[in-house]
């Protein structure tokens, strides 16, 4: 079964995981992370669910498609964590599930309706998706629905997925081309531009895939994917340009790649840093 009515709040405060804590003044809208200013690291989501339609006997588990840690509550009962809920490092893309204890298990199959659960997730620089809706079930109904979340995920995304073999072979021939005559320059960087679009790509695979990737090696692959589309380019517009382009020239390159950087901070500290050596380097 899934959740219903969810209200949001950002902040935090440990009597919101209480069963009848009073959310009737809480968001309908969960935040906007994409478009909005965070009000703090960390969002409740509580949703109300009955489990009428579940059966009486199987243990039953809480599904999440997300990639933020978090601790979950039913009925003002701990249930667990995924992730570290504190520091918010966690697995990215991962499709977690929590098995909800035994004795609370009887009780939800016991009183079909009304139950209530409340989700403390925990925001990070690079997590700008959308807050989830947990799932509750026997853990054979839940595995179906998370593969039924994979075939979805790439039947949406499979074209953009199927072009990362074929743009990292032309990243590698441009950077083998460019190799073997250093005037090659423009080559050398078309490569290391189109090598960022493939991370970008790979990157998204093992997320859909559900592979359950460490924060640590996806932020790694996220920061070189965004040097090598983001900052690469200056380097590009130098090596075409030879000579020292118009100030015309000039100034469309360097707002061009100011507005790149600046979109991507906080999370952006190689583009600076390559930024200020394309700077420094074809001397504008």
């Amino acid at each position: 079964v899934d959740v219903n009515h969810c209200v949001y709040r950002e902040g935090d405060d440990p009597q919101w995981s209480r069963a009848d804590y009073d959310d009737s003044t809480w968001s309908k809208a969960a935040p906007d992370f994409i478009n909005e200013l965070p009000l703090s690291r960390f969002v409740w989501q509580r949703c109300g669910f009955n489990t009428r339609a579940l059966p009486a006997d199987s243990p039953l588990s809480v599904q999440l498609n997300t990639p933020f840690s978090l601790r979950l509550y039913l009925d003002g009962r701990f249930v667990g964590a995924i992730g570290n809920p504190e520091t918010g490092e966690t697995s990215i893309g991962a499709i977690a599930r929590l098995t909800i204890p035994g004795g609370l298990s009887d009780r939800l199959s016991a009183r079909p309706a009304p139950h209530r659960i409340a989700v403390r997730y925990t925001r990070t620089v690079t997590t700008l998706v959308a807050l989830p809706f947990p799932a509750i079930g026997p853990s054979p109904a839940l595995e179906l629905r998370r593969f039924q979340i994979i075939r979805d995920n790439l039947k949406a995304f499979w074209l953009s997925l199927a072009t990362a073999p074929f743009i990292l072979a032309v990243s590698l021939v441009l950077l083998i081309l460019s190799g073997a005559d250093p005037s090659r320059r423009a080559a050398f960087w078309f490569g290391v531009v189109a090598g960022g679009y493939a991370l970008q790509r790979i990157d998204s695979l093992l997320s859909y895939l559900d592979l359950g990737v460490a924060t640590g090696a996806y932020n790694t692959i996220y920061q070189i994917a965004n040097i090598c589309t983001n900052a690469a380019p200056a380097f590009l517009f130098y090596a075409i340009c030879e000579k020292r382009p118009p100030l015309v020239f000039r100034l469309i390159a360097w707002l061009s790649l100011l507005s790149f950087t600046l979109w991507m901070l906080p999370s952006a500290w190689g583009d600076w840093a390559f930024f200020a050596v394309a700077w420094l380097r074809a001397g504008w």
